[in-house]
């Protein structure tokens, strides 16, 4: 009946009560049929009815491969599914009953990171670390938790980043690497906190290895928000290091931090003298945070002269390429600075996602 009346899903779910009353279970196939129907239409709540009739009222640690048919629809229709709420209950439902294996937690928690509930991966996080705990299964690693400053970062979740930065102080299961400390940078820089991503960046300072270029990149971010000598410092700084050659990467951010502070000539000029052939993303970013026209429009020659391909493949690309310019009639008689820190905001959101101002 489910195979063949799945656009009758009322009539299906009226037999299985009728059968439920002569037996305690239908059975591991039909429990699967009816799981899969009662989702295909989003009946979560009906699905865990089912459920706790066939499986019971407590928790359950089946092995997955051992109800494949059971496990996998709730755990793939809560990575499929773009309702939070839904993909909540689904995925509390394959914890619920089965033991998942430690691989499917990264990817479900991205899942909900990219739904705009990191507060959901948190959690699932938290029950990753209690279970470790109560169970001895594997705790979350380096790769999770460089995930989850990532994500939280991105969309500035100051609680879970303060809550997972305690817990990563206490986990002794996990030591600090350089890439994963970068990670915790970039979090704190994304929430504005200057002092932690410097206490940080002192940290990967004492490494034997030392900061690599993601490190220098952030800090040169967090420099830029305080002033151009603290950029210049630390630019000076990695010109210094016995270990790392600027890369594209690196030059890219001190053209920014230039064009940041008003310097759009000198960032041209830099640019110009770069060892390093620029990218795409170099370009790019040379182009969009120069904010007076006729700077603009010397950097579009200069990219049109050096790297043509380059730069017809970015006019081919519709949104890459930003027009922000600074208002050379002012009306409001505003400063320059305020000016440049409205559309310096304006860029640095851009592609942003917003966490909503509530989470529960």
């Amino acid at each position: 009946m489910c195979e063949a009346m799945q656009s009758e899903v009322v009539k299906v779910f009226k037999t299985y009560t009728s059968i439920r009353t002569f037996t305690k279970t239908v059975g591991y196939e039909a429990t699967a049929a009816l799981l899969k129907l009662f989702l295909s239409y989003d009946y979560v709540g009906d699905t865990e009815q089912l459920l706790e009739d066939e499986l019971g009222l407590e928790s359950q640690t089946f092995d997955p491969q051992s109800k494949p048919k059971i496990y996998f629809p709730l755990y793939n229709y809560a990575l499929a599914c773009n309702n939070s709420e839904n993909a909540w209950s689904a995925y509390t439902l394959s914890e619920k009953y089965f033991d998942s294996p430690y691989e499917s937690y990264y990817t479900i928690m991205n899942h909900f990171c990219n739904l705009l509930r990191p507060d959901v991966a948190l959690l699932i996080f938290k029950n990753m670390r209690n279970r470790s705990k109560t169970t001895g299964s594997k705790p979350p690693d380096e790769i999770i938790y460089k995930l989850l400053f990532h994500e939280f970062g991105k969309c500035g979740y100051a609680q879970g980043i303060f809550e997972l930065h305690t817990f990563f102080k206490m986990d002794i299961s996990v030591d600090a690497t350089v890439p994963l400390l970068n990670e915790i940078m970039h979090a704190h820089y994304e929430l504005e906190d200057v002092q932690q991503a410097v206490n940080i960046w002192t940290e990967i300072a004492s490494f034997p290895t030392g900061p690599d270029h993601d490190s220098y990149n952030i800090m040169m971010k967090v420099c830029t928000k305080v002033s151009i000598e603290d950029v210049e410092r630390m630019w000076q700084t990695l010109l210094q290091s016995p270990t790392v050659e600027p890369d594209d990467s690196n030059y890219r951010q001190y053209l920014i931090a230039n064009c940041y502070h008003g310097f759009y000539l000198r960032a041209l000029d830099i640019a110009k003298v770069m060892p390093v052939e620029a990218s795409k993303e170099t370009i790019a970013a040379l182009y969009n945070w120069t904010l007076i026209e006729h700077r603009k429009e010397n950097v579009a020659k200069w990219a049109l002269e050096n790297y043509p391909e380059k730069w017809n493949a970015l006019l081919a690309e519709p949104g890459t390429l930003k027009t922000y310019l600074l208002d050379e009639k002012n009306p409001d008689n505003d400063s320059e600075a305020h000016l440049r820190k409205g559309l310096n905001e304006k860029l640095e959101l851009d592609g942003r996602t917003i966490l909503p101002q509530v989470i529960v």
